[in-house]
């Protein structure tokens, strides 16, 4: 066991999520933009297992379907004598149903991550697959199950789930 820290950095468009290992401890840094935050726990309080998991973002489908829908009013609206009316109703309603289909693209794939618990169960943070390097990432989970004196990986089914420093700040407000 080593006494150096052990960074990795994940990117996905406008967000940066450095876990730094310590020796006593894991800190996660983040930034979005302007926005940035920092939260640590001691290796103490933290669980012995990774977890690993693939899915969809939450509500992927509903979200395809609401598209869809959107794209369906755009067509009903544009062959009704409702365009006489308004005009420019139509072409909106294209616009909107594309933007949300266009959105939601992305999570039409399936995604992985492994997610770092504390030792209560709770979801401390995750990490996503295809935002990092995966030799780094591979080698940051060996030093953190290193730390533990254990190479056990759990698998778990589930979707992608929030991210904890996002969750803190929509309870705040």
């Amino acid at each position: 066991m080593t006494d150096e820290p052990i960074s990795l950095l994940c990117k996905s468009g406008g967000y940066s999520q450095t876990l730094t290992l310590h020796p006593d401890r894991l800190t996660i840094s983040w930034r979005r933009g302007v926005e940035s935050g920092e939260r640590s726990v001691p290796i103490s309080k933290l669980s012995h297992t990774l977890s690993s998991a693939t899915g969809r973002p939450k509500n992927t489908t509903l979200r395809i379907r609401l598209g869809v829908f959107v794209l369906g009013m755009a067509a009903v609206v544009y062959w009704s004598v409702v365009q006489e009316e308004v005009p420019l109703l139509a072409p909106i309603l294209a616009c909107l149903g594309i933007a949300l289909l266009a959105k939601q693209v992305k999570n039409l794939r399936v995604r992985s991550w492994t997610v770092i618990c504390l030792d209560d169960g709770k979801m401390f943070t995750y990490i996503m697959h295809d935002n990092c390097d995966e030799k780094e990432r591979k080698r940051f989970e060996d030093a953190y199950l290193s730390r533990f004196g254990t190479t056990l990986y759990k698998k778990s089914p589930g979707e992608i789930p929030v991210r904890p420093e996002h969750r803190d700040d929509e309870r705040a407000r």
